[in-house]
């Protein structure tokens, strides 16, 4: 089985005036005369583009914040997940791993990670930052998109573990998700089983 990536398909259309205020410089907290906002407004900013789907506007006001400095990990954070929704897997890896060296626990930045991994097929790295995630957060939430959170997460588990054949952890990730769920793992038919379920799962936590 091969489960494909994630879309997020359910996020809500933001209404479009909501860009004007990313768009122009004079939003309160900007300097007000005409020159670069300072980085906190550019990370706000940014996120309210990120979160009206306006990709390139927020990875343009996430990298002018980088570039004004000094920052905490959000503004990282909000460019690898905005390269990450452009297809740019290379710089949304490099941007995270500069903001873990801020804040090695952020987050908003391992769960990133763990889908960029899923996504390059590292299945085992995924599970590893996921894991490590829901430990230290059993009720994870991306609040910058909205739907996502630690049943996402949980079904991407299970997916990765079933990719790699550990049938048993794919079902206890499975069971966490809908607890009156069995299947003979022992069985051919019962690895089927659990496969569709699966993907019923992915289809409930991110169609």
């Amino acid at each position: 089985m091969r489960l494909t990536v994630l879309t997020w398909v359910k996020i809500p259309l933001v209404l479009a005036v909501s860009l004007v205020l990313v768009a122009c410089g004079d939003d309160d907290g900007g300097d007000g005369g005409g020159g670069q906002a300072d980085p906190v407004t550019l990370v706000r900013q940014g996120w309210s583009a990120f979160e009206a789907l306006d990709f390139r506007t927020a990875q343009d006001l996430f990298e002018q914040a980088i570039s004004t400095g000094p920052l905490t990990s959000d503004a990282y954070s909000g460019a690898g997940w905005t390269a990450f929704q452009l297809g740019d897997l290379e710089h949304a890896r490099t941007r995270w791993e500069q903001g873990l060296e801020r804040d090695a626990a952020s987050f908003d930045i391992r769960a990133g990670i763990g889908f960029l991994e899923f996504q390059l097929d590292n299945y085992q790295p995924a599970i590893d930052m996921f894991q490590g995630l829901l430990d230290d957060n059993g009720n994870y939430s991306f609040v910058h998109i909205p739907g996502l959170d630690f049943r996402d997460i949980r079904v991407t588990i299970a997916a990765c573990q079933y990719v790699i054949g550990d049938f048993a952890a794919a079902l206890e990730s499975v069971q966490a998700l809908n607890p009156v769920f069995t299947a003979d793992i022992d069985t051919p038919e019962g690895v089927n089983r659990l496969g569709e379920e699966i993907e019923r799962l992915t289809d409930v936590y991110r169609g």
